[in-house]
């Protein structure tokens, strides 16, 4: 083989192990690994949401069958929140109007886009007196529910660092 051969078959080479590196790197950036647990994920019908913040630790993962809920705590700067998942309801599925009528009929004080949709927190009542019970946020998306509820008041910037980057996993 002569030298110049030589000279652009290692040329060849070096561009095509640059450009697999480069595909390697952007599947790995558009696949993150999953957080949640891969027993959780192997029972779950619906599609997990999570933050893909690793700021936020995920913790105390339950999938309760009988009731069909996944439940976590995220956790941001020591504020904890319960964020709740199921399917979303069918009257939901296929008829987003009637989605945003249930949560107009909420009346959420804030709404904010999060990167799988628009997040509606609203102030919940104690069922049994109507006292206040906490804010919560609510986001369809995919096929899920997700309910969030911090056990003690968070700032919108909380909710808006916690929905940033939610993602299906």
């Amino acid at each position: 083989m002569s030298s110049t051969r030589k000279k652009n078959l290692i040329r060849a080479i070096g561009v095509g192990l640059v450009l697999a590196a480069i595909g390697a790197i952007t599947w790995y950036a558009l696949h993150p690994t999953p957080r949640s647990p891969e027993d959780i994920r192997r029972q779950v019908s619906f599609t997990i949401l999570a933050p893909g913040n690793k700021d936020i630790v995920l913790s105390d993962w339950q999938y309760n069958v009988a009731e069909k809920t996944l439940t976590y705590t995220a956790t941001l700067q020591s504020k904890k929140v319960i964020i709740t998942q199921s399917t979303a309801p069918l009257a939901y599925k296929d008829d987003r109007a009637a989605y945003d009528r249930f949560i107009g009929s909420l009346k959420p004080f804030a709404v904010f886009m999060s990167p799988l949709g628009n997040v509606s927190v609203i102030h919940m009542l104690k069922e049994e007196n109507y006292a206040p019970g906490g804010d919560s946020a609510l986001l369809l998306a995919k096929d899920t529910l997700l309910i969030a509820h911090p056990p003690q008041t968070i700032t919108e910037d909380d909710w808006l660092t916690l929905f940033s980057t939610m993602r299906a996993e």
